[in-house]
Parts: structure tokens; sequence; C-alpha cells
């Protein structure tokens, strides 16, 4: 029965966070300058990660730029989750993100990353907020392709994004180069 209660009382706690009030919550935000305190702020709850993406944009527009962090397996060699390292600080950092193995990635813009599967399907996918976006088919593909092409350079080389599609869901376009 205690341990029913402790539940109980961990649930009102947590979901307490959660409605944090708004000023309080920027005021919060504000003081945050690694980029990893952001993701951290945003795995909270849903609300929390509306603010700090928004937050974490106008950051990164009004400051210098940080060093990117490098996608790196994880080290328990789990196949759906990869570490991130930070070339500033020189280590990986404590958590890992949802990326599948199983799909080749061929380019990060704007915090998501481009993934391509065997039947040259490209999905973008943001890791921290786990959201997926199924892009349309190419009207054209450069021939030929072979089945095992996807997991070289030889076929979809890059993929680009002109916008954020958190922020600006209807109005991004997305540019693929073949090789």
């Amino acid at each position: 029965m205690s341990n029913t209660m402790g539940e109980a009382i961990s649930s009102t706690v947590v979901s307490g966070w959660a409605w944090l009030p708004g000023d309080l919550l920027y005021l919060i935000v504000e003081k945050l300058v690694p980029i990893t305190d952001y993701i951290w702020l945003g795995a909270v709850c849903k609300n929390w990660q509306s603010v700090a993406g928004h937050q974490k944009h106008q950051h990164l527009k009004s400051c210098h730029k940080q060093l990117p962090m490098l996608m790196v397996p994880n080290k328990h060699n789990r196949h759906e989750r990869r570490g991130l390292y930070s070339v500033a600080k020189g280590k990986t950092c404590s958590f890992e993100l949802h990326v599948p193995y199983n799909r080749r990635l061929c380019g990060s813009t704007h915090g998501w990353l481009a993934c391509v599967d065997e039947i040259l399907e490209v999905t973008l996918l943001n890791p921290f907020t786990k959201r997926t976006i199924r892009l349309p088919p190419f009207a054209q593909v450069p021939q030929p392709i072979h089945k095992q092409a996807y997991r070289s350079d030889h076929c979809i080389k890059k993929v680009v994004l002109s916008a954020d599609p958190s922020l600006f869901p209807n109005d991004y376009e997305v540019v693929a180069l073949f090789r």
C-alpha cells in the first residue's frame, strides 16, 4: 500500500512541475547555456519541450555557434540507441537517442536526421522529440539503382532542409542530392 501511495505522490509532484507558470519557466530557460541543457529540459514534459524548443532556436540565433555534437554508437551496443559525443567537452553525454541502425543517415539539419531505407524512401527523424515525417516519393530516381546502393553514397548523397519543420510545418523544402 505504501508503494501505491508513493507512486501517487510522485505522480502529483511530476504533474505539478509540468504546469509551472510560463513566466517562471521562461526565466529558467533563459539561464541555459549548453544545448544539452535544452534537451534535458525538453524531456520533462510536452509543455517544457515546447518552451525549450522555441527558446533553443532563439538562443542559437543570438549567441555564437557551438561545436556540433557527433552521433556515436551507444556504450551498450543496442541497435536502437545512439549516444552523443561533445567535441567541446571531449566526452560522451549521459543520455541516448532513439535512432535505428537499419536505415542509412544521409543528412542532418535543424535538429532533424534524414534517413533512407532500401526502397529509397526518405524519413525525417527528430531524435530529441521522436517525431518522424515520411517524405513523399521522388518523381524521378536516377538510374541505375542497385538493391544495396542505399547503403553507399552512390544513391542519395545528402538531404538538406530549407527550414525547421517543427517551426515551419507547412513552409519548408527538402533537397535531395543524388550521386
